[in-house]
């Protein structure tokens, strides 16, 4: 049979990686932020997008977006705005903020 000490032991592991488990900081996301920056920037290697989540920055010449169970958007730097192509519509602004959920 068990000993008592051994079952009080496996339960308050059991009670500690339940409630670790499920705590609010193991749920958040990876990033500070969930919403993504993109505006258009200027390099050497030509009209770039910015992307800004949090503290990460990067860039990338063409992005394409693709969510559950909508079309496709395609994202392009064009004369110093960003233009967000999703099937005939076309949007553009200096700057566009993205949920990175829905």
């Amino acid at each position: 049979m068990f000993h008592f000490k051994t079952i009080i032991c496996a339960l308050v592991c059991l009670f500690t990686i339940t409630c670790f488990s499920v705590s609010e900081g193991n749920q958040k996301g990876f990033f500070e932020s969930e919403m993504a920056i993109l505006r258009s920037i200027q390099t050497k290697q030509g009209p770039m997008i910015e992307i800004t989540i949090g503290d990460l920055i990067c860039t990338t010449p063409h992005l394409t977006i693709k969510r559950k169970q909508k079309p496709v958007s395609t994202v392009i730097p064009v004369k110093g705005k960003i233009e967000i192509k999703q099937g005939k519509a076309s949007y553009s602004a200096a700057m566009f903020e993205i949920a990175l959920r829905e």
